[in-house]
């Protein structure tokens, strides 16, 4: 789409050595492209906008939005300058009109949308002047099947060296690094053989005397031992796919002929077996999606995972700078000046002495006027003493 002297302007570029693209809808203020990979036919739609500035181009882009048609099992990325805020805090100045946070708002809602958060910058327009207007325009909004199937799609800004929009670069992945660190799970508490490990390791590790020292000493034993144990949870997706399979397997026999008690039994234990890890998955995803609300037997389990990815977007560093000035984009390298800066606040542990006397600091108090009843007096003074407006 041609631009309008200096605002407006659409183009959607793509590789035709990776994808075949064919336009599917097209208006002044977005195009929408479908493109299919050429390595495994997965299907992907590209929205592109630029919102209007005046009224009725607002109107008419809004009502556009609302009624974007969204099918089930669609991978939708939907980018551009969509010329509305979400709240007083994309402006770095007062003022905003309420009701058009209110409608964009509302229309994302409506349409179950999952924003990807802006990595390392609060506002990405300006109207260039020496005391500058910023507000935050460009959103990346996403389906939720896209963030299911790409958790780690991130957005972080480019240099600004023309436009008075702040480009952006979308990375898409679908690997989340995942840290050493160890994490109970709630779902444990339902395998048999969780309490012999808790048992077994906290009685098995070696004695101190510090009892500080010995109560650190059983936890980390006891770390050390569900790390091992658990391991036969951590691929639930695969032995979930297996369980099915065999009860499919089971089934399609029936079929055939009548099954015999032992199959039955044993297709049983498969169902119950099988509804148990889902039981632990959703467990699983309710805890890292933070939702309390979240009632036993919902399977809206796509939804779970797009907030729990919402979370970790929101709170994934992009980069630190090292005591050498320098950017640091590694995983591993972030960690260490994590560690490392936390290690020199902490110090390190030093022998605490006692500079004072406890033999000076007591003193003998007659207790026997304690225990003496009050006498009218003490009530007559006290409540001769308190305000006029006071009762007593």
């Amino acid at each position: 789409m041609p631009s309008a002297g200096n605002s407006g302007g659409l183009i959607t570029i793509w590789n035709g050595n990776l994808f075949n693209g064919r336009e599917i809808s097209k208006d002044y203020f977005q195009i929408t492209v479908e493109l299919t990979s050429k390595l495994d036919n997965t299907v992907y739609f590209i929205t592109n906008v630029y919102g209007p500035n005046s009224m009725e181009g607002k109107t008419e882009f809004s009502n556009w939005l609302l009624n974007v048609n969204i099918q089930p099992m669609q991978l939708l990325l939907i980018v551009g300058d969509f010329n509305y805020i979400r709240g007083p805090e994309n402006r770095n100045r007062g003022g905003g009109d309420h009701n058009d946070m209110m409608h964009f708002n509302n229309i994302i809602i409506n349409l179950d949308l999952v924003e990807i958060p802006l990595k390392g910058r609060q506002f990405t327009w300006s109207n260039m002047q020496d005391t500058p207007l910023l507000e935050k325009l460009d959103w990346i909004f996403t389906s939720a099947d896209w963030t299911s199937k790409f958790p780690n799609t991130l957005a972080t800004p480019m240099a600004k060296l023309s436009s008075d929009h702040v480009p952006i670069n979308i990375q898409i992945d679908n690997m989340i690094p995942k840290c050493h660190i160890f994490r109970f799970e709630e779902f444990w508490l339902d395998f048999e053989g969780f309490i012999d490990t808790i048992s077994n390791y906290w009685n098995s590790c070696t004695f101190h005397a510090d009892s500080a020292k010995n109560l650190v000493a059983r936890f980390k034993s006891i770390r050390k031992g569900l790390k091992i144990w658990s391991k036969q949870f951590s691929q639930l997706n695969k032995t979930i796919e297996n369980c099915c399979f065999y009860v499919k397997l089971l089934d399609g026999i029936e079929d055939q002929r009548d099954l015999f008690q032992h199959e039955k039994n044993f297709r049983k234990l498969f169902i119950r077996h099988t509804n148990k890890l889902l039981e632990a998955k959703r467990k699983y995803w309710r805890i890292r999606a933070n939702i309390r609300w979240a009632q036993l037997g919902d399977e809206n389990t796509k939804f779970f995972h797009a907030i729990a990815t919402h979370v970790f977007r929101s709170n994934y560093i992009t980069f630190l700078i090292n005591s050498d000035k320098l950017i640091v984009n590694d995983h591993e390298q972030k960690a260490a000046i994590l560690w490392n800066s936390f290690k020199s606040r902490i110090g390190t542990a030093g022998t605490s002495q006692m500079n004072f006397n406890i033999d000076h600091l007591s003193r003998s108090i007659n207790q026997e006027e304690l225990e003496q009843p009050f006498c009218m007096k003490e009530v007559d003074d006290i409540i001769s003493s308190m305000p006029n407006d006071k009762s007593p």
